[in-house]
């Protein structure tokens, strides 16, 4: 069987999509590099931890056990693993999709995956696209919002010394309630698509 598209074609129309993700995930990168630098993570350091695991709310925890003085390696490594368990339930979504390219391109494209990006590939498979490039072209915006605003946070911590004073301490509860309310809208514009879709039938 041939192997499905994956040009750049679809990349760039992935990032184009992508685009506005790129700002959001930015704020969150920079208060997360606020907090990392706060709890004593230099500016490679931070950028470093946020290119390896690339997953904010992970690192958010991850950051809090270590402030905690209680952390051990295999804490750190569950509390990672538990907070993105979900990946594991994206992953297996675009299974059938992804699973038409190379192995390196997959798991090359399921490295920039994040939940927003997870949403709007879905959306666009269920539409008709066809590019596995996609998939990598949606994430590359968030994954530069999200590596800018950790070196601009962690670097920018002599500035604003409190994280916590503007409320960067809320931003694990207050990204895990932005999730519930995305997806919730995610899933009624996709209710809304198939009942029009069935009407239209």
């Amino acid at each position: 069987m041939a192997e499905a598209r994956f040009t750049a074609n679809g990349f760039w129309r992935g990032m184009r999509d992508g685009l506005p993700l790129g700002l959001p995930i930015f704020a969150y990168g920079l208060g997360f590099g606020l907090v990392a630098a706060q709890a004593g993570f230099g500016v490679a350091k931070a950028v470093a931890t946020s290119a390896a695991i690339y997953s904010g709310s992970a690192q958010l925890a991850a950051v809090n056990l270590l402030q905690s003085g209680s952390a051990t390696l295999w804490a750190l490594f569950a509390t990672i693993l538990v907070v993105n368990a979900r990946y594991i339930l994206f992953g297996a979504a675009l299974q059938p999709w992804l699973g038409q390219i190379s192995a390196p391109k997959a798991y090359g494209s399921l490295l920039l995956l994040g939940d927003a990006n997870w949403m709007f590939c879905m959306r666009a498979i269920a539409e008709g696209e066809t590019d596995r490039a996609y998939l990598a072209g949606t994430g590359a915006p968030m994954l530069a919002g999200w590596l800018g605003g950790t070196a601009i946070g962690a670097g920018a911590v002599r500035l604003l010394p409190a994280p916590e004073a503007l409320g960067f301490d809320l931003m694990l509860p207050g990204k895990s309630l932005w999730h519930c309310c995305w997806l919730l809208c995610m899933r009624h514009i996709g209710f809304s698509h198939q009942q029009t879709g069935t009407a239209a039938d």
